[in-house]
């Protein structure tokens, strides 16, 4: 029985997925986020709680351990 339409391409092995960061590593990546946070309220390009909680809250959320 021969496989029809994308049969062919769906039977060829997948390229692996890149390695997630763990453990050390999303810390790390987390406070890179967060530094990138720290330098625009340096710069005073982000100003007041608000602003800059609704800028933290996603680069926390990101890797979650």
């Amino acid at each position: 029985m021969e496989a029809c339409g994308r049969g062919r391409e769906l039977l060829r092995p997948r390229p692996a997925r890149p390695a997630l960061p763990f453990g050390a590593d999303l810390l790390q990546a987390t406070e890179r986020g967060l530094e990138e946070i720290v330098d625009r309220v340096a710069r005073g390009t982000l100003q007041g709680a608000d602003q800059i909680g609704l800028a933290v809250g996603p680069a926390v959320k990101r890797y979650r351990m």
